[in-house]
């Protein structure tokens, strides 16, 4: 990496979540399942968080290369409805997650957007940071792709960044090393 990222940029968020989003105290962990068709656009509703995917956006399931080699490829588009499930954990800490399965890539040239919203009890700063997590552990992808650095919107209590494939993120500490947290 060129340069490690010093603070998450501190700007408005394009999602505000609703007054009524946020009397949901955040989203509530649990599961939850969502069927999606990739030739629509589609903005998944997590409480006050959100997911959004534009159209044409899903990589071709089972077909389309995946690991941090292939984010920036070029794929074949998924034609077909499939069913996303997303995980959420600790919504109402300091380091709110969510793993979405299937494990998926999107199209490079699409921006999918995910929106993380944290309550009042929560630490939102210049300082958080949106990363990826598998199991193989947690990492601040901004590090070697700054088209993905996470925004904190501190008024509105939303950190947010382009997504560029699926399996868990979660708001944490920037530390600057590759692990993140």
């Amino acid at each position: 990496p060129s340069a490690v990222q010093e603070r998450s940029q501190v700007r408005t968020s394009p999602f505000v979540p609703t007054e009524a989003q946020r009397a949901l105290n955040g989203l509530k962990d649990g599961v939850y399942h969502f069927k999606i068709d990739p030739e629509e656009n589609q903005i998944l509703q997590l409480g006050a968080s959100r997911l959004e995917i534009p159209k044409d956006a899903v990589c071709k399931l089972g077909r389309s290369s995946y690991g941090p080699a292939f984010w920036n490829d070029s794929c074949r588009l998924q034609e077909n409805d499939f069913v996303i499930t997303a995980m959420v954990r600790d919504a109402a800490t300091d380091h709110p997650s969510v793993n979405f399965e299937p494990a998926l890539r999107f199209n490079p040239k699409k921006n999918v957007m995910l929106y993380l919203h944290v309550t009042n009890n929560a630490t939102l700063d210049a300082s958080r940071v949106v990363n990826y997590c598998s199991a193989k552990g947690c990492v601040n992808e901004a590090l070697t792709d700054p088209s993905v650095a996470t925004s904190v919107d501190i008024v509105n209590r939303v950190a947010f960044r382009r997504i560029k494939h699926f399996s868990g993120y979660v708001i944490a500490q920037l530390t600057g090393t590759v692990d993140g947290l």
